[in-house]
């Protein structure tokens, strides 16, 4: 009995400790300019709300929060049950291969002209699984558009 309580005040913690993963900063930093959404259940409001950096897109019975990706470190602050996030931004080849130099490269496609690249890095901390492997980044780039996702790209690209 004692192991299933501490279970599920190991559940409580994590899911109340909000958008913890060090490799979402790190690309945010990277690609500072980029327009960052990030999917999430809840946050806190009056931190949210008040401040004009952030928009806040009600999304089915969660959130979208849309933002500069120069305010990550600052949102991160204040963002509960996270589910993934989305980077956008004007790019080349080069920043791609930027992006992939440290992921495991699980399928590439090219479907309409829009490449897209799914793998798995280590430090994200949500993952799906997609022809039998994991996968926690999507890759896209669409007309110089390059699009990140964790674990997917949830919006459109």
């Amino acid at each position: 009995m004692k192991k299933v309580g501490l279970f599920l005040i190991f559940l409580l913690v994590f899911s109340f400790s909000g958008l913890n993963d060090d490799k979402f900063v790190n690309l945010c930093k990277t690609f500072n300019q980029a327009q960052l959404e990030v999917f999430c259940n809840s946050y806190i409001k009056s931190e949210i709300e008040n401040k004009e950096e952030f928009e806040v897109i009600k999304n089915g019975s969660g959130y979208i929060i849309q933002t500069n990706a120069s305010m990550a470190t600052e949102l991160k602050k204040y963002v509960y049950n996270y589910a993934g996030f989305m980077l956008s931004f004007r790019g080349t080849r080069k920043d791609i291969l930027l992006l992939i130099s440290d992921i495991k490269i699980v399928k590439t496609e090219n479907i309409d002209g829009i490449e897209t690249v799914y793998g798995y890095a280590c430090g994200l901390l949500n993952s799906v699984v997609i022809g039998g492997k994991k996968v926690n980044i999507q890759v896209a780039i669409n007309n110089g558009t390059i699009t990140i996702g964790s674990p997917v790209i949830l919006g459109s690209y």
